[in-house]
């Protein structure tokens, strides 16, 4: 995306000096006028077009949070000198964190369709809260490392794969 960004900004200012050049591929008459109108558009087009990449904004947030929250602040207790400890609960760094990332991911998939990104958020939250009950073991951790924040695909390869055991068990 950057290649081409950068090949019609060049095209771009080329065609203020010599539009015969830039408007190469164009057999009718050739301007200054149409080659700044045509990339022009072509440009605002693909800077348009570059992913925002929310996701590592996100994550470089949600990391610098992480870096604060575990930090010691330093708190004097009314009786003595020594400072203490304070750090916030990790499994409701760890929930924010995931919901975050839920979001983004919603968002991304479904930008303007609030409705579907808030169906499959609760129902990712559900399937999470679902997959914190279990114990951890073999194929939940196989779970966790094939479906990374694919919580509902997560529960229903578990679910698969104990019923197929039970099954075999028999």
């Amino acid at each position: 995306m950057v290649l081409l960004i950068l090949t019609t900004a060049i095209l771009l200012v080329l065609g203020f000096f010599n539009p015969r050049a830039s408007l190469f591929w164009y057999s009718k008459e050739r301007t200054t006028g149409l080659s700044s109108f045509i990339y022009g558009i072509l440009l605002v087009l693909f800077i348009y077009m570059v992913p925002a990449n929310k996701e590592n904004a996100i994550e470089t947030a949600l990391h610098s949070q992480t870096i604060a929250a575990d930090t010691v602040e330093a708190k004097m207790d009314t009786n003595t000198t020594v400072p203490t400890r304070v750090v916030e609960d990790p499994a409701k760094i760890e929930g924010e964190r995931i919901l975050r990332k839920l979001k983004a991911r919603a968002e991304r998939d479904w930008p303007n369709d609030y409705t579907t990104q808030e169906y499959w958020i609760s129902n990712e939250l559900e399937d999470y809260r679902y997959m914190l009950t279990i114990a951890d073991g073999p194929i939940k951790r196989q779970a966790e490392r094939d479906w990374p924040y694919d919580y509902t695909t997560q529960k229903y390869w578990y679910d698969q794969q104990i019923e197929a055991r039970e099954r075999l068990n028999r």
